[in-house]
């Protein structure tokens, strides 16, 4: 039986694990962004971005793979239960669920530490302003590649997902100053 992760040429087949790569890089990115943007409007201090950074990422990480894990097994269960009844359906492979939660978790970490990157290298006010550059074109990409293959406007996608990012960076930014004042 051929392997659920291989197309018919052999390659990788990205589309089976779309949801959790998708999942994993846009909540990466929001959660990242966030973090990043209000710590460091908080504290202009680019090591303890970095820092802060890195341990929210690492924890977002599991928790992004471990929800969706858990999210995927209940979604298998109704529809398991479907087929039961009559409805045919997809059922989840339990192979495709784990290597969804896999791949959830890389592609969180993965956006986590390109979001903080700039840090290492530019001021703080500089890097806020590359992270969210970065931020933009990742979720840009993930909502054109979506729409291609749902044969949509890529632009219009991709203008969305952006959209969405940027007002997560905005309210974050907002308590991140607002925090900066406070303490």
């Amino acid at each position: 039986m051929r392997s659920l992760t291989k197309a018919k040429n052999n390659k990788f087949n990205l589309n089976f694990v779309l949801e959790g790569t998708s999942s994993g890089l846009v909540d990466g990115t929001i959660c990242a962004l966030g973090v990043v943007i209000g710590i460091s409007a908080a504290t202009n201090d680019a090591f303890l971005t970095i820092i802060s950074g890195i341990i929210a990422g690492f924890s977002n990480s599991f928790g992004n793979s471990i929800g969706f894990y858990l999210s995927q097994v209940s979604e298998r269960n109704i529809q398991i239960v479907n087929r039961r009844m009559g409805k045919v359906q997809h059922v989840h492979s339990k192979n495709e669920i784990l290597l969804n939660a896999i791949f959830s978790f890389l592609s969180t970490f993965f956006v986590n530490l390109v979001i903080l990157s700039p840090f290492l290298a530019l001021s703080t006010e500089f890097a806020i302003v590359m992270s969210v550059i970065l931020s933009v074109a990742i979720v840009f990409a993930l909502g054109a590649y979506n729409a291609k293959i749902t044969r949509k406007n890529l632009v219009r996608e991709g203008v969305f997902y952006s959209i969405l990012t940027v007002i997560g960076a905005i309210m974050s930014y907002a308590v991140g100053v607002m925090l900066y004042w406070i303490i």
